[in-house]
């Protein structure tokens, strides 16, 4: 690719000087109260809700880019379609039970109700989740184009700038970044996409420019691994970030309010996110990096100062989620599990403790990872499906399970996906087509099913003691 000129170069240069000003200046948290540093006091108003969500839950941008790049509109349904929808549900029917229940996190809520041990391991799990590892190498890999440097420099260097605002002034450091780089986003995708369409066509010439699997709903993919996809996208329901940013906001209606404009602003980025890995294919034929496909298409068509304007804005796209996931991950490690263990400090030395650990674990899997998309199908198959059961019902009304039916899907579901991943793989793909996360969900399922009967019967038994 080319070098930035001097213009783009100043343009990312000021979007990071006024990221660390508007997230160090003045703003060291007001306490180190535990629900200050990590929910902001609840003080959470709609706009900054919807930037921080939208912002945060958007940050694998090249991620996105590759599939389009590969796939084509399949990159819609299985990276927006079921996102939308789970969003919807969890608007529906789990903010109120999560604003009222005041918990600090989804793994504080199943200490709540299933006590330290389903606490310990749904914590260690969400930590994994909510990793920021993959966020991190997009970040290096951007780095290492802006700057030349060796992919481990790079990576340190996206780690530490991330990191900085975190450290200082937590949850809030946060969403006052997230505001701006929620708006550099759609500007720098925005002013892509306007450049394409003026200077090579409509829809109608990428018909023409594309081949036509790019325009089937699947990517010639198969509808199983599409299918996939949808049960990964049950993710949203045990995010962290989602359970965070409900928790901090001002009301539930606030934050019910705030996750349905965000999915409008989520289906205006994925249009704007699709097309433009549409003329990438279409334009790039024979690119050699797929996960750069939309840097290289900004060097094919964009001039200098709008290249280095749409560079701010992927850097403010996979940063804004870098940040919330080392603050989530960390308050898993630092706080829910070192911090409930020694509880000599304060928590936010606990937290700090854990964001310092949190960056190194990402640090090493970013090294590490074979690709972005494959640790997004990795974490999501391992440990949705042992989280999926507890959360849900540990905010039913009257559906909780037994303490000891939680620890074993917790710890059985990702050791049935893992099994399934290792053992059961073929050439062709899975034995019976069954991918990994179906056994583990499966184990879920049966595991609840059955402990719903057993307390069941042990109450009718009782019953007919009592009335006899």
């Amino acid at each position: 690719m080319k070098s930035l000129s001097p213009l783009d170069l100043f343009c990312v240069g000021a979007y990071l000087c006024w990221l660390l000003f508007r997230g160090l200046w003045r703003l060291r948290a007001r306490s180190e109260d535990v629900t200050d540093f990590l929910l902001a006091g609840r003080s959470l108003t709609a706009p900054a809700f919807v930037a921080t969500l939208v912002s945060t839950w958007y940050g694998g941008i090249l991620g996105v880019g590759e599939y389009a790049y590969r796939y084509g509109i399949s990159q819609w349904v299985v990276f927006g379609l079921p996102y939308y929808l789970f969003a919807l549900l969890f608007a529906g029917l789990f903010v109120e039970p999560i604003w009222r229940g005041r918990a600090l996190s989804l793994s504080d809520r199943l200490r709540q109700v299933y006590g330290p041990a389903a606490g310990l391991v749904g914590a260690l799990w969400s930590a994994v989740l909510c990793s920021p590892a993959p966020y991190v190498f997009m970040l290096g890999l951007l780095v290492q184009v802006l700057t030349g440097m060796s992919f481990f420099w790079s990576l340190f260097a996206g780690v530490l700038l991330s990191g900085l605002y975190v450290w200082t002034g937590g949850f809030r450091a946060v969403v006052r970044t997230d505001r701006w780089q929620f708006g550099l986003m759609y500007v720098g995708f925005g002013v892509l996409v306007a450049v394409l369409l003026t200077q090579h066509g409509n829809l109608a010439w990428l018909r023409s420019a594309l081949p036509a699997g790019h325009w089937s709903w699947d990517g010639g993919q198969g509808i199983g691994y599409v299918l996939v996809w949808f049960f990964v996208a049950l993710w949203t329901l045990v995010d962290p970030g989602f359970h965070q940013r409900v928790l901090a906001a001002r009301s539930p209606q606030t934050a019910r309010k705030g996750i349905l404009s965000a999915i409008g602003f989520w289906i205006l980025f994925d249009a704007l996110t699709t097309t433009a890995g549409l003329y990438a294919r279409a334009l790039l034929p024979d690119l050699d990096q797929p996960p750069l496909a939309y840097p290289a298409l900004a060097d094919r068509v964009l001039p200098s100062g709008l290249r280095g304007l749409f560079w701010a804005g992927m850097l403010a796209t996979i940063m804004s989620t870098v940040d919330s996931y080392l603050l989530l991950s960390a308050q898993m490690l630092g706080w829910e599990v070192l911090g409930r263990w020694h509880n000599r400090w304060s928590p936010g030395r606990y937290i700090r403790l854990g964001l310092l650990g949190t960056g190194v674990l990402a640090f090493g899997i970013a090294l590490w990872a074979p690709g972005v998309v494959a640790i997004w199908y990795t974490l999501g198959t391992l440990f949705v499906p042992a989280l999926l059961v507890p959360t849900v019902a540990a905010y039913a009304p009257s559906g909780h399970l037994s303490r000891g039916a939680v620890l074993m899907i917790l710890l059985g579901a990702p050791l049935w996906a893992s099994l399934w991943m290792g053992l059961a793989r073929t050439s062709d793909g899975y034995w019976l087509g069954l991918e990994p996360m179906y056994p583990g969900l499966i184990w879920a399922l049966l595991v609840a099913a059955a402990d719903r009967v057993r307390r069941g019967q042990g109450f009718r038994s009782r019953h007919r003691r009592i009335s006899s």
